[in-house]
């Protein structure tokens, strides 16, 4: 294998699986392609074939019936179907209702809180902490005996600090 076909293969495997079952990261993981695979000197633009190879599930049963290897096209249809707006917008609510995180247990629950608010820094590009504390009352829901026998829990204190707080409450 030439150092050209091994530069090739690290290049595609280095963007990351999209299965589609967290839309909120589809703006991301389209921005990570076109980073990995800028235009080519000649005008070629190979990402939308380049990006199939790395859909699983979901997304790649609604992608396969896409035709032409454009990569607006490509972005545009993964867009519309993966919409990450629609997914935070959901998401928000979700949490803020307090509903969320209900019917987990309390470690798949914790788990999940570090899953959103990292979805959430990753589709704002920023350290955007305004739903931290409501991920937090969330939580809260699910054991409040603990966390009222602790006082503990400072909403709008630094939120891994909390959620590591709640693992220890959890755990005695």
């Amino acid at each position: 294998m030439s150092l050209y076909d091994q530069e090739w293969k690290m290049a595609v495997y280095g963007i990351p699986l999209f299965d589609g079952s967290s839309p909120i990261l589809t703006r991301a993981w389209l921005d990570n392609v076109e980073e990995c695979f800028p235009l080519t000197e000649d005008g070629k633009d190979m990402r939308g074939c380049l990006a199939r190879i790395r859909l699983t599930g979901k997304a790649e049963k609604c992608m396969r019936r896409l035709i032409p290897n454009d990569w607006e096209g490509f972005r545009e249809r993964m867009i519309d179907n993966f919409n990450p707006d629609v997914a935070y917008a959901q998401m928000t609510a979700a949490i803020t209702s307090g509903k969320r995180y209900i019917g987990l247990g309390k470690i798949r629950a914790i788990e999940a809180a570090e899953d959103d608010y990292n979805d959430i820094l990753t589709y704002h590009g920023t350290k955007s902490t305004e739903l931290a504390p409501f991920i937090l009352i969330a939580l809260c829901k699910l054991f409040p005996s603990q966390v009222i026998t602790a006082a503990q829990l400072d909403l709008y204190g630094d939120f891994k600090r909390q959620i590591f707080g709640l693992r220890i409450l959890i755990s005695t």
